[in-house]
């Protein structure tokens, strides 16, 4: 049978686990990528928070002498600013403002466009840092910290630094994970790859195996033992065979026995016929013993009564032979049959009977020899078992004619036997080959003869078919395998 590629346990497994991997891997991904990128900005917020009050420590100082109104002030604080600049390289802009929001001092690489609106600088009481791109597509990060002396705020720091690093940080951070989850991810795929094959490789030789199991010809399979589950699928097989295999030969005795009873209720039928066909040579027999007893001395006519005596005698041995070889309980061994010489000795048995009944029988066989593969006595049995159903379907007919042909056709010998009597209802032609069904009167037929017929051509890798027609026909095709 063609499997689907999509519809093996292999496939199923490989891409459940592969899917529900992925997406755990995916999630560990996203959130070691986050946890990293927040690390990575609360690193940075710390650090300009801490540059920040490191620097407002000079700034407050700065301030406090401004508002003594100390000279120069403002030119110490913007030196203040340069040296900071000129000390912290990722340092971009430096501004003060005064309490109420007024630029004090600032440095000339300063973004005004980004500061905080100058109304919205009184507000700042404690200290505030965000990241932003610029009017450049750069990355800034600033911090607002405001200066307090005890309770009294003196101004405000407003510092930018450069925050591009953080940019490049994040995007390697998750380049690394990114890299490192599809490694793992064609890692953990190849390991269930690996897994699901190992798993399902077992399966997949008990499969393989089961097409081996021919039960028609009695052929088994000992599966071999798995250390999983396919392990327990083995073991159970194993059992179903053995009980298969029991069942099978408590089936073929039945069917021997069915035969067998067949076969005697046959021969019970021709049971007339034979003691008619036995009893006439002895009867002659026992008339040329008498005349023999009367006349001993003359020779001449003796001779010949002896010689009478001694045709009854191969007469009735014959029939007997005959009768015998049918009796005898055959076994399934098959060879070569000469088609021609069973239907011989199937008319030789049936020949009173079909006398009595007023039936010809047109053998159309002639001179070809037609050879078949089986068991003479089962082929026997069948041949039978239909002249036996057209004698009892020609009792009523006018023409009691059976005709017997055969053919060779595609490797296979087609013999055809038609008789022209009653013919079959078109409703029981389907169950003519159940066991026991019959249209016979109680007495008459055991309803197992076209069963058995059946069984037997099976056996040979043979076939029968009935064709007919109500009151006008029935024809028996029986195909067996030609034997050159």
């Amino acid at each position: 049978m063609r499997r689907n590629f999509f519809s093996s346990i292999k496939t199923k497994l490989f891409i459940l686990l592969g899917f529900t991997v992925s997406i755990v891997l995916f999630s560990i991904f996203l959130y070691f990528s986050f946890a990293w990128k927040k690390l990575l900005v609360s690193n940075f917020v710390n650090g300009i928070k801490s540059t920040a009050r490191a620097f407002s420590v000079d700034v407050k100082n700065r301030l406090i002498l401004k508002k003594n109104k100390l000279e120069k002030s403002e030119d110490i604080l913007a030196g203040e600013i340069l040296s900071f600049l000129k000390d912290e390289k990722e340092a971009i802009f430096v501004a003060v403002y005064s309490p109420n929001g007024k630029l004090i001092v600032s440095s000339k690489k300063m973004d005004y466009s980004n500061i905080e609106n100058e109304k919205s600088l009184p507000a700042i009481e404690n200290i505030s840092v965000r990241i932003y791109k610029n009017s450049d597509g750069k990355w800034i990060g600033e911090c607002y910290y405001p200066i307090k002396s005890g309770n009294e705020k003196l101004g405000i720091l407003h510092i930018g630094m450069n925050a591009s690093f953080l940019e490049k940080e994040v995007r390697f951070v998750f380049k690394m994970f990114f890299v490192s989850i599809l490694f793992i991810l064609l890692f953990m795929l190849g390991l269930i790859y690996f897994l699901t094959d190992k798993f399902t490789s077992s399966l997949l030789e008990v499969s393989s195996l089961l097409e081996n199991i021919d039960v028609e010809k009695g052929k088994y399979i000992k599966f071999p033992q798995y250390n999983d589950e396919a392990g327990l699928i083995s073991v159970k097989l194993n059992e179903f065979q053995d009980r298969i295999r029991i069942a099978r030969e408590k089936l073929l005795n039945a069917e021997r026995k069915i035969l067998q009873a067949e076969k005697l209720a046959g021969i019970g039928r021709l049971a007339s016929g034979i003691a008619h066909e036995i009893n006439n040579p002895l009867n002659g027999i026992k008339h040329c013993i008498t005349l023999i007893k009367e006349n001993p001395k003359d020779l001449e006519k003796n001779e010949k009564y002896l010689s009478l005596i001694e045709e009854g005698i191969d007469y009735i041995s014959d029939i007997v032979n005959k009768l015998l070889e049918f009796s005898r309980s055959s076994t399934y061994d098959n060879k070569k049959v000469s088609l021609n010489k069973a239907i011989e000795s199937v008319l030789s048995l049936m020949d009173y009977k079909l006398s009595k009944e007023g039936i010809t029988v047109k053998n159309n066989l002639g001179e070809k020899e037609f050879l078949v593969f089986g068991n003479k006595i089962l082929i026997q049995e069948v041949i039978m078992n239909v002249i036996h159903n057209s004698i009892d379907a020609l009792k009523q007919s006018n023409d009691k004619t059976i005709e017997i042909l055969a053919e060779n056709k595609n490797g296979k010998v087609i013999l055809t036997i038609t008789d022209y009597g009653i013919g079959i209802d078109e409703k029981n032609l389907s169950k003519i080959f159940d066991p026991f069904f019959t249209t016979k009167p109680v007495g008459e037929g055991t309803g197992l003869g076209l069963y058995v017929s059946m069984g037997i051509l099976k056996n040979i890798k043979g076939d029968i078919k009935v064709s007919s027609e109500k009151g006008k026909f029935t024809e028996v095709k029986i195909f067996l395998k030609k034997e050159d």
